[in-house]
């Protein structure tokens, strides 16, 4: 009987286990082995958060608190 294939969450765990049983403490420092040996398993290249994304996320996180202060001065 064929065995189901891992989902791709479970691959993300067991590579962040390996990562910790090597050495790697944070998160921040495991991001790049974690990138390279995810591809390795899925075949599928993974890349960052393109900078225009967390730029667009920065703005529009700026603009709510800004809206909320106004908000909060009117009344």
């Amino acid at each position: 009987m064929p065995r189901k294939p891992k989902s791709y969450n479970d691959l993300e765990l067991e590579t962040i286990a390996d990562l910790q049983a090597e050495g790697h403490d944070s998160f921040t420092e495991m991001t790049g082995p974690l990138r390279r040996r995810m591809a390795e398993k899925t075949g599928k290249p993974t890349r960052p958060t393109p900078a225009l994304a967390r730029l667009t996320v920065a703005a529009v996180g700026l603009l709510a608190v800004g809206l909320l202060f106004l908000i909060d001065y009117a009344n």
